[in-house]
């Protein structure tokens, strides 16, 4: 049975992944390999998949920069990854490259039942970024039935997102976000403003509804100026750390077939 997995990406020191993949396999006694990450050059990915397919691999996840490339290397796609035309998940099987995608699912999960309700489900929320992240999470909101708008350098980028997934957009460019804060329940960051020390100061949350909610995809730190800024003013705050194993434990199932717990030992060792 195939049974190796790990994460790729360029760079993937960083990746938590493993930690969260090994807790699960452990604790639920799985017999397989120790879940790995390798970091591989744009030329060594489609060699690597093949090498996966002849050496007892069961699956990958794929991080930035090759969910794109992944998908194009893929013999079938889920629906979800079809839509996105990005891979974060692949399965080798019948000497096959399967890709999916598990961040919309990881994403909507991530959210309690009274955040979907109260703050994204018929709200109005805004999306800062539009890059891969943004993609999924605009993608999921929309199956949520929330009211997007999508705030980035280019409306051109906007209105690619929109033309891709065939859904109702909104763009705001940056210089007008003042104007709209006030109507905003929700506000989800998925640029990497915040990372390094580099500070994210598009908002000004005194003039956000107040008791929003304020959703940064980074998760480390665990708290960045933008989510403290958040918080300051009264806001709901919360990372991206919740995200990541949630579509982590979506990718876990697909390949072992078992839901792997998620509990506060897990959260706790990864804080």
């Amino acid at each position: 049975m195939n049974n190796h997995t790990a994460v790729i990406g360029f760079p993937v020191d960083h990746s938590i992944s493993p930690s969260i993949h090994n807790f699960w396999i452990q604790e639920e006694g799985l017999k397989v390999g120790n879940y790995q990450k390798i970091s591989l050059k744009q030329e060594e990915v489609k060699s690597f998949f093949e090498k996966c397919l002849n050496e007892n691999y069961r699956g990958l996840n794929v991080t930035v920069p090759y969910k794109e490339i992944a998908f194009e290397l893929c013999h079938s796609t889920s629906q979800t990854a079809t839509k996105l035309r990005a891979v974060n998940t692949i399965i080798f099987e019948n000497n096959k490259i399967i890709g999916d995608n598990t961040d919309p699912i990881g994403f909507k999960n991530s959210l309690s039942n009274k955040n979907k309700v109260q703050y994204v489900e018929d709200k109005k929320v805004l999306v800062l970024g539009a890059g891969g992240s943004a993609r999924s999470i605009i993608y999921q909101l929309n199956l949520m039935g929330a009211n997007i708008i999508n705030s980035n350098r280019t409306e051109e980028k906007s209105s690619k997102i929109k033309k891709d997934l065939n859904i109702s957009l909104e763009f705001c460019d940056i210089i007008d976000l003042p104007s709209i804060l006030g109507e905003l329940d929700c506000i989800i960051n998925t640029t990497s403003l915040g990372i390094g020390g580099k500070d994210n100061d598009l908002i000004d949350f005194n003039l956000l509804k107040d008791k929003s909610y304020v959703y940064d995809l980074i998760y480390n730190p665990k708290k960045t100026k933008f989510l403290i800024n958040a918080e300051k003013e009264g806001h709901n705050i919360q990372n991206g750390l919740r995200m990541l194993i949630f579509q982590a434990a979506a990718s876990f199932e697909i390949w072992h077939g078992v839901a792997p717990k998620i509990n506060d030992k897990l959260i706790e060792s990864l804080e």
